[in-house]
């Protein structure tokens, strides 16, 4: 599967770059991903899907860059979507913002 979202990341075609930042992918490809392809970080934190405890990881990335799209990807998705959370993910989603920068209350 990482292989196929790199792929997909890298095509010329719009569906397939779409598919990149919107498709569920399972939180191991994504750690797999991370660990592998350091480089594909900042995608990652692109897809609308990712799941809180990669953004956790990814929002103390040392590219400011992968950070700031945890803040301004992750922290919009995380925002759009709170009344899903429980107590505790909010928390945990709070400091994932204030980790990358970008939370405001």
């Amino acid at each position: 599967m990482r292989q196929e979202f790199l792929d997909l990341r890298t095509s010329e075609d719009p569906g397939n770059y779409y598919r990149a930042a919107h498709e569920d992918v399972p939180a191991e490809v994504w750690n797999e991903l991370i660990e592998a392809y350091p480089e594909s970080r900042f995608w990652v934190a692109n897809n609308k899907t990712v799941p809180l405890e990669i953004l956790r990881i990814l929002a103390s990335d040392q590219d400011a860059k992968v950070r700031t799209m945890v803040g301004e990807i992750g922290c919009t998705m995380i925002n759009e979507s709170a009344h899903w959370f429980s107590q505790q993910e909010a928390a945990a989603s709070i400091r994932i913002c204030s980790s990358a920068g970008t939370f405001t209350s």
